[in-house]
């Protein structure tokens, strides 16, 4: 487990910013020439944080500048380190189809569940300790730009991802007690 507190803090267009306790002050860790360094055709947004135990897991965006003609995508992505603050590693998430987001996530010891939107509809991924990351199938719901997308959580042996009108328990149910419908979670493989 982490050994001390650490706060992450993004200024829209620049780095992410890792800062430290030494002592009774604040530090920043550099993050020039590392994965949390936004590039002139790459810009990073870091969004939340959550611990993996023993290093971070950053969620948030990608804004990719590129060719303009093509114009600017948002991809949603999360930078992961394995221990601590250091040696960061940016993963983007897959079928994040032409705009999507990472918001939140929450992590086990096998790994972390991401939760976001892609395209303005409701969207999962999980994040393996090894391996590569895959989108989980979740139930079609909107999510708006500045809808919150709570992190998930953990009860028991069970995963729970929840938003404002909706629950997904993997292996169990989804309900909208609006609609008062119960559909199948999705599944982790």
């Amino acid at each position: 487990y982490l050994d001390r507190i650490i706060a992450v803090k993004v200024v829209p267009g620049l780095d992410a910013a890792i800062w430290h306790e030494e002592g009774r002050r604040w530090v920043r860790a550099p993050s020039a020439a590392s994965a949390l360094a936004s590039t002139p055709t790459a810009l990073v947004g870091a969004v939340a944080a959550t611990s993996t135990g023993s290093g971070i897991l950053i969620v948030g965006t990608v804004t990719h500048l590129g060719d303009l003609s093509i114009g600017v995508r948002r991809a949603a992505a999360v930078w992961r380190s394995e221990r601590g603050a250091t040696s960061w590693r940016r993963v983007d998430l897959p079928d994040a189809g032409s705009s999507s987001e990472a918001r939140s996530a929450e992590c086990a010891p096998d790994g972390c569940v991401v939760a976001g939107a892609v395209e303005g509809r409701y969207a999962l991924w999980w994040l393996p300790t090894t391996g590569p990351p895959t989108r989980l199938t979740t139930p079609e719901a909107a999510v708006a730009e500045r809808d919150a997308v709570p992190a998930p959580i953990r009860s028991a042996a069970e995963r729970v991802w929840p938003r404002a009108d909706l629950v997904v328990a993997v292996g169990q149910v989804v309900a909208e007690p609006a609609r008062d419908q119960i559909v199948p979670g999705p599944r982790i493989q």
